[in-house]
Protein backbone atom coordinates (compact mmCIF):
# COMPACT_ATOMS: atom_id res chain seq x y z
CA UNK A 1 0.00 0.00 0.00
CA UNK A 2 2.90 2.42 0.84
CA UNK A 3 4.46 2.38 -2.57
CA UNK A 4 1.45 3.05 -4.43
CA UNK A 5 0.68 5.61 -2.47
CA UNK A 6 4.46 7.08 -2.87
CA UNK A 7 3.79 6.40 -6.42
CA UNK A 8 0.55 8.39 -7.15
CA UNK A 9 2.01 11.35 -5.01
CA UNK A 10 4.91 11.54 -7.15
CA UNK A 11 2.57 11.36 -10.23
CA UNK A 12 0.91 13.97 -8.51
CA UNK A 13 3.52 16.51 -8.37
CA UNK A 14 5.34 15.76 -12.13
CA UNK A 15 2.02 16.65 -13.14
CA UNK A 16 1.23 19.83 -11.38
CA UNK A 17 4.78 20.71 -12.00
CA UNK A 18 4.51 20.46 -16.20
CA UNK A 19 1.44 22.28 -15.86
CA UNK A 20 3.60 25.39 -14.21
CA UNK A 21 6.31 25.51 -16.67
CA UNK A 22 4.14 24.83 -19.82
CA UNK A 23 1.58 27.07 -19.57
CA UNK A 24 3.27 30.35 -18.50
CA UNK A 25 5.10 30.23 -21.37
CA UNK A 26 2.28 31.49 -23.08
CA UNK A 27 1.81 34.40 -20.93
CA UNK A 28 5.88 35.89 -20.84
CA UNK A 29 4.21 37.72 -24.05
CA UNK A 30 1.24 39.79 -24.97
CA UNK A 31 -1.73 41.80 -23.96
CA UNK A 32 -3.82 41.68 -21.17
CA UNK A 33 -6.52 42.86 -19.39
CA UNK A 34 -7.22 43.39 -15.35
CA UNK A 35 -10.10 42.70 -13.31
CA UNK A 36 -8.81 44.86 -11.14
CA UNK A 37 -8.48 48.19 -13.37
CA UNK A 38 -11.79 47.11 -14.63
CA UNK A 39 -13.22 47.22 -11.46
CA UNK A 40 -11.87 50.10 -10.19
CA UNK A 41 -13.95 51.87 -13.58
CA UNK A 42 -11.17 52.13 -15.84
CA UNK A 43 -10.00 51.04 -19.00
CA UNK A 44 -6.57 49.69 -19.19
CA UNK A 45 -4.30 47.15 -21.33
CA UNK A 46 -0.90 45.65 -19.89
CA UNK A 47 1.70 44.93 -22.92
CA UNK A 48 3.96 42.39 -22.12
CA UNK A 49 7.07 41.55 -24.27
CA UNK A 50 9.00 39.20 -21.94
CA UNK A 51 11.14 41.47 -19.72
CA UNK A 52 9.43 44.70 -20.44
CA UNK A 53 5.73 45.00 -19.15
CA UNK A 54 4.15 48.93 -20.21
CA UNK A 55 0.13 49.02 -18.59
CA UNK A 56 -2.09 52.06 -19.68
CA UNK A 57 -5.13 53.18 -18.03
CA UNK A 58 -7.49 54.37 -19.92
CA UNK A 59 -5.87 54.69 -23.32
CA UNK A 60 -4.30 58.16 -23.40
CA UNK A 61 -0.25 58.00 -23.28
CA UNK A 62 1.10 60.67 -21.60
CA UNK A 63 -0.17 60.70 -17.97
CA UNK A 64 -1.13 57.39 -17.46
CA UNK A 65 1.47 55.21 -18.39
CA UNK A 66 3.59 52.75 -15.98
CA UNK A 67 6.34 50.35 -17.24
CA UNK A 68 7.27 47.40 -15.31
CA UNK A 69 10.63 45.62 -15.56
CA UNK A 70 9.74 41.76 -15.93
CA UNK A 71 11.97 39.08 -13.98
CA UNK A 72 10.52 35.53 -14.50
CA UNK A 73 11.12 32.80 -12.27
CA UNK A 74 10.32 29.04 -11.96
CA UNK A 75 7.03 27.80 -11.14
CA UNK A 76 5.21 30.77 -13.04
CA UNK A 77 6.38 33.32 -10.95
CA UNK A 78 7.85 36.35 -11.98
CA UNK A 79 8.42 40.39 -10.42
CA UNK A 80 7.59 43.77 -11.73
CA UNK A 81 9.87 46.41 -10.80
CA UNK A 82 8.57 50.02 -11.26
CA UNK A 83 11.18 51.67 -14.17
CA UNK A 84 8.78 54.69 -14.86
CA UNK A 85 5.44 55.83 -14.17
CA UNK A 86 3.58 59.15 -14.88
CA UNK A 87 1.10 58.74 -12.20
CA UNK A 88 2.74 58.03 -9.28
CA UNK A 89 0.84 60.38 -6.99
CA UNK A 90 -2.37 58.52 -7.95
CA UNK A 91 -0.26 54.89 -8.00
CA UNK A 92 0.23 52.79 -4.94
CA UNK A 93 3.39 51.65 -6.37
CA UNK A 94 6.92 54.01 -6.55
CA UNK A 95 9.75 53.87 -8.89
CA UNK A 96 11.88 51.03 -7.70
CA UNK A 97 8.91 49.03 -6.34
CA UNK A 98 8.80 45.58 -6.54
CA UNK A 99 5.34 43.50 -7.02
CA UNK A 100 5.49 39.35 -6.67
CA UNK A 101 2.98 37.64 -8.69
CA UNK A 102 2.22 34.26 -8.57
CA UNK A 103 0.13 32.20 -10.91
CA UNK A 104 -2.36 30.00 -9.73
CA UNK A 105 -3.79 28.63 -12.81
CA UNK A 106 -4.60 29.39 -16.55
CA UNK A 107 -7.89 28.46 -18.23
CA UNK A 108 -8.04 27.89 -21.69
CA UNK A 109 -5.18 29.78 -22.25
CA UNK A 110 -6.67 33.19 -22.03
CA UNK A 111 -7.77 33.50 -18.35
CA UNK A 112 -4.78 33.80 -15.84
CA UNK A 113 -5.82 33.29 -11.56
CA UNK A 114 -2.93 35.04 -9.88
CA UNK A 115 -2.33 36.41 -6.55
CA UNK A 116 0.47 39.22 -5.71
CA UNK A 117 2.82 40.23 -3.26
CA UNK A 118 3.09 43.60 -2.37
CA UNK A 119 4.73 45.12 0.68
CA UNK A 120 2.61 47.69 1.59
CA UNK A 121 -0.34 45.83 1.24
CA UNK A 122 -2.45 42.57 1.65
CA UNK A 123 -2.04 39.48 -0.68
CA UNK A 124 -4.30 40.26 -3.44
CA UNK A 125 -6.10 37.74 -5.36
CA UNK A 126 -7.09 38.77 -9.18
CA UNK A 127 -7.59 37.55 -12.73
CA UNK A 128 -6.02 39.04 -16.00
CA UNK A 129 -7.23 37.75 -19.62
CA UNK A 130 -5.05 37.45 -22.54
CA UNK A 131 -6.24 39.38 -25.32
CA UNK A 132 -6.17 39.21 -29.16
CA UNK A 133 -3.90 41.34 -29.68
CA UNK A 134 -5.16 42.53 -33.02
CA UNK A 135 -7.89 43.93 -31.37
CA UNK A 136 -5.74 46.04 -28.79
CA UNK A 137 -5.14 49.44 -29.17
CA UNK A 138 -3.88 51.69 -26.41
CA UNK A 139 -3.38 55.03 -28.10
Amino acid sequence: MKPILITLLLTLLIIASSWNNDSCKNIRNGSFESAFVKRKGYKGVMVRHDSIQLETINGKLGWDTCIYQVKWHPNCEYTLKVIYSNFLDESPFKLGDSINIYIDKIINDNEIIYHSIFKRYPVVHDTMWKLDDSHVNIH
